[in-house]
């Protein structure tokens, strides 16, 4: 049986409850991620995630409130805490493919974070994860 250990992406880029969401929009931009997860600076668990539908939606009230010119000195104050989702559904890594798919593909959740039994992330699996198993299936098929 195929797992989620076999198919999530482990070369993680995070953020702590410390950053700003100036931090979020930078790594996003650098590592052309859409969901980053936020850990506690001290025990490293996991604690939520911030995604891009939750940094546009506070982009644009921010550029409503100050007007453009003040939107990167705003996104440096405001903590990814203020924004970030904390009712994330989460796995295990040994959760099967095949159900973790189901659920990704009737809650069509952005990512769905794997956690170890004391909630430190694993990794991250992402519907972009299933297109290239399902991509990889078809090209063994052809041959």
């Amino acid at each position: 049986m195929k797992t989620v250990a076999d198919l999530m992406i482990t070369q993680l880029h995070s953020l702590t409850t410390e950053s700003s969401i100036a931090d979020a929009r930078e790594l996003m931009r650098q590592h052309s991620i859409r969901n980053v997860p936020i850990l506690d600076p001290e025990s490293q668990r996991f604690v939520g995630i911030v995604n891009q539908r939750d940094m546009l939606r506070q982009s644009f009230a921010l550029v409503a409130e100050t007007g453009l010119a003040g939107l990167t000195a705003r996104e440096q104050d405001i903590r990814v805490t203020e924004i970030m989702a904390t009712d994330v559904i989460t796995t295990s890594a040994d959760t099967s493919l095949l159900t973790a798919g189901r659920y990704c593909l009737e809650n069509k959740h952005g990512c769905l974070p794997v956690l170890d039994e004391q909630d430190r992330l694993l990794g991250i699996l992402t519907p972009s994860d299933f297109v290239r198993l399902c991509v990889n299936f078809l090209e063994a098929a052809e041959h």
